[in-house]
């Protein structure tokens, strides 16, 4: 289903000025935040959720706050985008240049690095600050190891395909309500590369996640903790073809 392009922009700048309003009376974060669920969604782009039917997300959307136009780090692939987010660093920073990257690889060693030999990140820094926090990560992924600093958390795992890593991570939220989560889902990328992106195939992709990211949402009221989690939804980089945009 093509979405309405204008009222997607009248949104967006709706919520821009209603923010322009209240923030000079407000805080200017959400109130009574205690858990944070980052959901990084590969090789999702903006054109296609322009076009799949994604009830879940555009909630969200309409409910937060969005932007369709946003940047990756160069090069436009997933390690070092994912390093990027969650270490708060460019690759010049990080060190995470590309693909293959792995931590015993001083090709560019960050400019700072944490006693397991990566750059300090989102992970490390809460578990300083909130030695008791319940940190963990779930992906479909294994290469997202090398990122996560799986030392420091209480719970990090890789499960295929990715319903199942959607089965894991619902009842992880269940049981244990954590403090920080992150899930790399990797369905609709692997479209991408496999028929295209913006293809059929790649738009059903994206409903189907759609209805996954609905899932958690579920899970985190059946934890009663909904009202004080901030859900993140990012993606890592666009698609072209069957390809990303490489050096562009």
């Amino acid at each position: 289903m093509r979405k309405n392009r204008f009222k997607l922009t009248f949104y967006t700048l709706f919520i821009g000025v209603m923010s322009l309003i209240t923030t000079g009376c407000q805080q200017k974060g959400p109130r009574g935040i205690e858990h944070v669920l980052i959901i990084g969604i590969e090789g999702l782009t903006p054109q296609g959720l322009w076009e799949a039917s994604t009830p879940c997300m555009d909630s969200l959307m309409q409910n937060g706050a969005y932007s369709y136009n946003v940047r990756s780090v160069l090069p436009s692939s997933a390690i070092p985008n994912w390093a990027a987010m969650l270490y708060g660093a460019g690759p010049e920073i990080t060190g995470v240049l590309e693909n293959e990257w792995n931590r015993d690889v001083d090709k560019c060693p960050p400019v700072v690095m944490s006693e397991n030999h990566v750059f300090p990140n989102v992970y490390s820094v809460i578990r300083q600050q909130m030695p008791k926090a319940e940190l963990g990560a779930i992906t479909d992924d294994e290469a997202l190891f090398r990122v996560l600093e799986n030392e420091v958390t209480n719970r990090c795992e890789v499960y295929h395909p990715q319903h199942r890593t959607i089965e894991k991570l619902a009842e992880y939220i269940k049981e244990k309500k954590p403090t920080l989560l992150f899930t790399h889902l990797n369905d609709v990328d692997s479209i991408l590369h496999d028929v295209g992106c913006m293809t059929p195939k790649y738009i059903q992709a994206i409903e189907r996640t759609d209805k996954d990211v609905r899932t958690l949402v579920n899970a985190l009221k059946a934890a009663d903790i909904n009202e004080h989690t901030l859900v993140m939804i990012t993606v890592d980089h666009g698609g072209l073809r069957r390809s990303h945009s490489g050096s562009t």
